[in-house]
């Protein structure tokens, strides 16, 4: 290295390393070379960080032995080291550079490199209570009331971290999860047409027909190695999409359509199959469904979360411990045009508040958690060893078809004979306090929260948190109270 003229590469892959555009590549060559060297040269992280970063993170890099692959990690996003540096200083000035050493070495570069929090918590025990683990503002609140006293003071951390992939922020309309998320973004107008409360025209049913078109040609498009529905679909359709044009060429001149055509464009049903469809309104309603349904197949095969969120708690002595089975993967190309700075989505950021809610009171065990974001279609798959539970939000207002949907068995085959109250009557309990609707199919448990229940959505985003609070204990509830 020579200060005037900067790296004079004797190694090719330190040349793949700095210089190649794919970031492959680069993972390639960090690998060997962390392979080949123990330790990392000072100037490669001055290099990659800048002067300002390598400063303050040099002891960092020292402690937690730091690789090139590491360093790549703090690349993820161009500008994110920046706003790392801030994260790290803002957290550095409250817990002290020993626990931040002891945090980074804890959860690992590549899981904190998109971006670090801290929320600092104080415990209050009134009359003997459980802890309210509440802000140093609320508790000096609560420290007037009558039998209060201070219990313990807790810092809660969350990291963010993952990798960026070549083909980042580019939308291919080819692409599965692209297409299904404009294939629920057609359903969400499809609906608010639906709902609209003005007259029937000729004009509204042929939007109708074209949105619907485009469904009937995604969704055979999507799911047509999951579904033999797919080879009928198009047929049932044909036949009720000629059948709505004779309609509408009979009534051309007529100054409202007719009762019958009204009825197959916009009668509401609710068909558990294909050949129970009658209306376009119930087509509709069914593909959704089915859709969500499906979806899940699109994630098996396709993407994974690229995304990672780690939970900490921690005291002045040290770290208590440490939640890393959250993932997700953020699919809506706007929120991935957005400033270097990485915002954790709203949706993610409910079930972390929901889990960290259970570890500052000594909750240990939790699900793993993959969510995928489309746009305002969430999908969250909860893994309780080999048991999974499916729950779908759509964050838009009720009228618009936001709602919750949950579906898991409550119960694994392998327990049914130790099970100590098989009709799961807690969880069914909880879920009627929470005002979902609930159907329980032998320990098949459906639980639902949509717009016949929701006021606005606030009321919708309230639910889902308590739902969060609740995730936890899905698979436990009926053993606890059940053996009681």
């Amino acid at each position: 290295y020579d200060p005037g003229e900067g790296f004079r590469y004797k190694d090719p892959l330190l040349v793949l390393y700095f210089e190649e555009e794919s970031m492959s590549l680069r993972h390639l060559a960090a690998w060997l070379l962390d392979s080949s060297e123990k330790t990392l040269p000072p100037n490669v992280a001055k290099t990659i960080l800048g002067k300002k970063s390598y400063e303050f993170f040099a002891p960092y890099l020292v402690y937690t032995r730091a690789t090139y692959t590491d360093l790549l990690c703090l690349q993820a996003v161009p500008g994110i080291s920046s706003s790392l540096l801030s994260d790290f200083i803002r957290v550095e000035k409250i817990i002290g550079k020993k626990l931040l050493y002891d945090v980074t070495a804890k959860i690992g570069w590549s899981r904190l490199n998109l971006g670090l929090k801290i929320h600092s918590l104080t415990g209050v025990i009134i009359d003997g209570s459980p802890p309210f683990m509440v802000s140093e503002m609320e508790g000096s609140l609560l420290e007037k009331c009558r039998g209060a006293k201070r219990s313990s003071e807790k810092y809660l951390i969350v990291a963010c971290g993952g990798q960026v992939s070549e083909e980042h922020g580019r939308e291919d309309e080819n692409d599965p999860i692209t297409r299904f998320r404009v294939y629920n973004l057609n359903h969400a107008t499809l609906l608010s047409d639906f709902l609209d409360v003005g007259p029937l025209s000729v004009k509204k049913v042929r939007d109708i027909i074209g949105r619907i078109d485009q469904i009937v040609k995604d969704y055979v498009a999507l799911f047509k190695p999951f579904s033999d529905e797919c080879t009928i679909l198009p047929g049932l359709y044909k036949e009720m999409r000629n059948k709505i044009f004779t309609e509408l060429d009979e009534n051309t001149d007529k100054p409202q359509l007719s009762a019958d055509l009204t009825r197959i464009v916009q009668s509401f049903e609710d068909p558990r199959s294909l050949g129970e469809v009658r209306t376009l309104h119930g087509l509709k309603r069914y593909l959704h469904q089915q859709g969500l349904s499906l979806g899940f197949r699109l994630v098996e095969g396709g993407r994974s979360p690229n995304r990672t969120v780690d939970i900490l708690i921690a005291t002045k002595d040290g770290i208590e411990f440490v939640l890393n089975k959250i993932r997700y993967a953020d699919f809506e190309p706007a929120s991935q045009n957005q400033s270097s700075t990485l915002q954790i989505p709203f949706s993610v950021g409910l079930l972390i508040d929901g889990f960290a809610r259970q570890m500052l009171h000594g909750q240990e065990q939790f699900p793993n958690v993959n969510i995928f974001c489309y746009g305002n279609e969430v999908h969250y798959y909860f893994g309780f060893r080999n048991h999974p539970a499916f729950l779908r939000i759509d964050y838009s207002p009720p009228l618009r078809g936001g709602m919750i949907d949950l579906k898991y068995f409550g119960v694994s085959n392998y327990e049914l004979n130790q099970h100590p109250n098989i009709s799961l009557d807690a969880i069914r309990t909880f879920f009627k306090r929470m005002e979902f609707d609930i159907l329980i199919e032998v320990t098949h448990i459906h639980a639902r929260y949509d717009k016949e229940r929701a006021l606005n959505l606030s009321d919708l985003c309230r639910k889902a948190h308590h739902i969060f609070r609740l995730a936890p204990f899905f698979m436990d509830l009926d053993w606890t109270i059940g053996s009681l």
